[in-house]
């Protein structure tokens, strides 16, 4: 195990970094990697519930006042998993359909809604469509939790698309242990109208749902949105990318280190070291969330601390947020 870590620690130092460290960092690091004597956690398995397969993303629509009350533009399939586009997919209306559901939804009041038959189809799946005004930066949550009914339960999936474009830039399908959550955290990238989609995991599902769109009023210490890409510096223990940051701490200090794979392309794995290089606290994302949060962790000293975000399986890459409060 010794020697494991010693080659990701070894690691770190051999390869270009996303922000430089000094050099007297970087021998430090070297130095304690002797007497870590961790290794990184294994990655988890393939989740069955989440990747079988994900729910492919419905256009957004708008409503446009003409005789079919709406209008929609196809998106573009992602090549290589990590661009957050998909593949021409046109929004099937069905027989004795219902005027599409598109409904703004503000920063106070939950939206309530039904998938039901005779909404829009895309794939197999129904699907609803809600708007928002956001502006460049605004960090904002959105939830979106299915209903355990008997009748109407619904394991949902969310997908959120830029203003300007028909990029997705974010999903993530209910996965944790109920199967009814589907949560994520967002830094807007520009001004203007976002459009969130409530659709199923499953094809044919109907159900209840609950949408919840919320400013997030957290303090930051460090809040950074990144790639893990195929330049990305690899560890040579098992040739997976990571990128690193850092900031600074106090001693006594209570930090939350959250890192979310926002279009749920990777599982994350997050390690927190000190400036000599030793790992002060670890976590990956064994409940297959594509998120991991080290919580309430007590800084040991005054010191200038880094935090590698790593994927846990080395054949996945995607764009991450690592947030630090």
């Amino acid at each position: 195990m010794k020697r494991a870590m010693k080659g990701l620690i070894i690691g770190l130092a051999s390869c270009s970094l996303v922000l430089p460290m000094a050099s007297s960092a970087i021998a430090s690091i070297e130095g304690a990697a002797a007497g870590l004597g961790r290794s990184k956690p294994a990655p988890p398995s393939e989740p069955a519930p989440v990747r079988q397969p994900d729910p492919p993303a419905p256009a957004p629509i708008q409503s446009t006042g003409g005789s079919r009350g709406y209008d929609y533009t196809p998106p573009r399939r992602s090549r290589g998993g990590s661009s957050g586009r998909s593949a021409p997919l046109r929004p099937q209306p069905q027989p004795e359909s219902r005027k599409p559901t598109i409904k703004p939804i503000d920063f106070v009041d939950p939206q309530f809604g039904v998938l039901a038959k005779g909404d829009l189809v895309a794939d197999g799946r129904y699907y609803h469509t809600y708007y928002f005004e956001g502006k460049k930066d605004q960090p904002v949550t959105i939830r979106l939790v299915g209903s355990n009914h008997r009748q109407l339960g619904l394991t949902p999936a969310l997908f959120v698309y830029a203003p300007n474009s028909q990029e997705i830039i974010a999903r993530r399908y209910a996965g944790d242990k109920t199967g009814r959550n589907a949560f994520v955290y967002l830094r807007l990238p520009e001004d203007g109208k976002y459009r969130i989609i409530v659709t199923s995991v499953k094809p044919n599902t109907i159900g209840r749902y609950s949408l919840m769109l919320r400013d997030d009023r957290a303090t930051y210490l460090l809040d950074k949105v990144a790639d893990l890409t195929d330049r990305s510096p690899k560890l040579k223990q098992d040739n997976s990318p990571y990128e690193l940051l850092e900031f600074q701490g106090r001693r006594d200090q209570f930090v939350n280190i959250r890192v979310d794979s926002i279009r749920a392309e990777f599982f994350p794995t997050v390690f927190l070291l000190n400036s000599k290089g030793e790992i002060v606290s670890t976590s990956s994302d064994k409940n297959y969330l594509f998120r991991t949060l080290i919580e309430r962790m007590q800084l040991p000293a005054d010191d200038k601390y880094y935090i590698m975000v790593n994927s846990s399986t080395s054949d996945r890459r995607g764009r991450f947020r690592v947030s630090v409060y």
